[in-house]
Formats: C-alpha cells, structure tokens, sequence
C-alpha cells in the first residue's frame, strides 16, 4: 500500500458524519451528529463541509471543519423536498453556490453559500415532471444527482425517474445567476440514470445507469451544452445471469486523475458486490477492456480514489465497512488491501 496519508470525511446512514485520518485506522473515529447525512460535499479549502439530510422533510446542513477534523455546525436549511441525496459545491462562475437533488420529491434546490459558510435559503427551485416504464422505481421523476461541467457553464442533472440528463444553464443575474432548462439528454427506457463524471478536459460525459448496470458516455459539447451519445457499456461481466442481473444495480462513478480509467461500482442484493474498471481513450472517450473485481463486502455504494490516485476505498453500506485497494497506476488493475469498520458508510470525501 503507498504510505501517503490523507484525511477524509465520511456520510453515512448512521445519524453521524466520521472522520478517518490518514492511519486507516477505526479504533477512534472522531463522529459529529447529524441526521441521515448521505451526501457530502467540502470546500477545496477543507473549511466547510455541507451534508445532505436525507429524511423527508429533507435539509441540507453546513460545518466547518475544524483542526481536528471535528466539525462544528453553522446551519441548516430546508432541501425544499424529500430525501435529499446529492450535493453539488460550485467552483469558478458557480462559486459560492450549493445545488441539492431531492430524490423522493424529484426537484433541484439551489443555495448561496455566506462568507463564514453558512447557507442561506434556497434561492430557486426546479421541479421535473415525468415517469418512467417501471411502475415500481419511476412511476414520478426522482432527482438522483447533480454534475457540473468542468467550465461551471451548465449543470446535468440525472433523473433516474424519466431516463433522463437535463442540462441547465447557469444564467448571470442581477442577484446572482438563475438555472434554466437547456435539454433533454435521453437514456435507454428503464436506464435509470445515478451519477455522473466529467472528463478533467471537460470533453466526455460518464453516467452510470442504476437499474440497468450499463455506462453512458457522452461528448459535451460546450456552445449550447449538448451532449452528443457514444456508447453504452455493459457495467456487468458477460454470463452473468438473469437471476443476478436482477438483483443488482449501479451505484457510483469516478475517474482517475489522469483520466486513462473509470470505475464504477456495482450492488448486487445479499451479495458481494463487484468493482469495474474500464480504460479510457482520452481521443476518443471511448471505454474499453474491462476488469472486475470483488468489492470485499455488500452495497458498496460509493467509491473514490485518493488524492495520489494510489488507493481506492469502497464504502460498503450493508457490510458496515470501507474496503481499502491499491491501484496499479499502469494498469488500473484494483488489489484488495483491507478494510475499516465503519457504521452503514455510504459517501466519501477528501
């Protein structure tokens, strides 16, 4: 395993957001209170925190992070829905705003952020109308996360409800800016579209597909912020049985940090769930070999790389742990280190 140390902060479904630092180490894990925090999002000061609440009266809650990596609480505001799931800090143009995703309610807040990192209340509300083919999963739109391109010009929101991207413009305004609905980027009927990544260059679009463990990519076109479909992957192996294929769905999506491969995280119900990683043409953006490996516990429902691209942790909601990998930089190629107790992880950031 590389011996650089990081500290990173982790959301869970356990009424408490974690610290880790850089020991890997579990014993004392330093825990601030807050309820249902889901989704996490820090400043890249490391000075303010913001978590998600996903209950359904939902709020979104802002921290600052203090020299020990406790977090003391500024505010919190309403998510203006419920069950709010994703966060997203804006950067550049987009500076000093916060954008929430309610996915129960299926509509999109968005905050301005104070000077000492509090949030005022949300400045605009987006509802999204619509439904899907599964009466069960899509029978009304579900807000499931956020994503900006890398120029902060337009921000994609997934609709796992409808099988839809839409992309809005962040307009400038006389108090700030104001999102309006540029497109409508569809997926195949039943996709259920969850998360997302932009190439560092800003070019290609990822989007993994919760209910059809499939992977979208997209190149971005900045003029209007269209996105123009290249190709759809296969999250799963080849064989893999109906019986499974019906148990599991897609989680979350990251890219290395010199963009040459994407990972992506698959939960199979009561099961050991499975990490894939695909090369990347950066020419192209095409996606191609991929490799599977074990995730070392069940629902690994998110994934993230450290800051030296060394390590991958997966955070496994269901087995209450974090599974440690060290990455072959060369390959992509994930090898099992060891993992963390961690009360019901489910977001990791640093």
């Amino acid at each position: 395993m590389a011996n650089e140390l990081f500290s990173f902060f982790i959301g869970t479904y356990a009424d408490a957001i974690y610290a880790l630092d850089g020991s890997l180490q579990s014993d004392t894990l330093p825990s601030t209170p807050t309820a249902n925090p889901s989704y996490l999002a820090l400043d890249t000061e490391r000075q303010f925190l913001y978590a998600a609440n996903e209950l359904e009266a939902g709020t979104v809650s802002a921290f600052r992070v203090k020299s020990d990596n406790t977090l003391e609480l500024l505010n919190s505001v309403s998510s203006m829905g419920a069950y709010p799931c994703h966060l997203f800090l804006g950067k550049g143009p987009l500076a000093g705003r916060l954008f929430a995703t309610n996915y129960g309610s299926g509509n999109l807040a968005a905050y301005h952020i104070k000077d000492d990192g509090s949030l005022e209340e949300a400045f605009q509300t987006v509802q999204l109308q619509g439904s899907g083919p599964n009466k069960e999963r899509q029978e009304g739109p579900h807000a499931h996360s956020i994503w900006a391109s890398p120029d902060m010009q337009y921000l994609y929101l997934c609709n796992l409800g409808t099988d839809e991207i839409v992309c809005f413009a962040a307009k400038p305004t006389a108090q700030g800016i104001k999102l309006e609905e540029k497109h409508k980027i569809k997926v195949l009927p039943g996709s259920g579209p969850r998360h997302g990544v932009f190439s560092a260059e800003g070019s290609f679009f990822y989007v993994i597909n919760e209910m059809g463990n499939t992977i979208d990519a997209f190149r971005y076109k900045p003029d209007d912020g269209s996105l123009t479909p290249l190709q759809q992957i296969d999250a799963l192996p080849k064989g893999t049985s109906d019986e499974t294929r019906a148990k599991s769905t897609g989680a979350a999506i990251k890219l290395s940090g010199d963009g040459n491969y994407l990972y992506a995280s698959i939960r199979i119900e009561g099961e050991e769930g499975l990490l894939v990683c695909c090369t990347v043409d950066t020419n192209t953006g095409m996606l191609s070999r991929p490799q599977w490996t074990k995730s070392h516990g069940q629902g690994p429902r998110d994934i993230c790389l450290s800051p030296n691209n060394a390590l991958l942790y997966a955070a496994q909601q269901y087995s209450d742990t974090i599974a440690i990998f060290d990455r072959d930089i060369t390959s992509g190629t994930l090898s099992y280190s060891h993992d963390i107790s961690v009360p019901k992880p489910v977001c990791m950031v640093f």
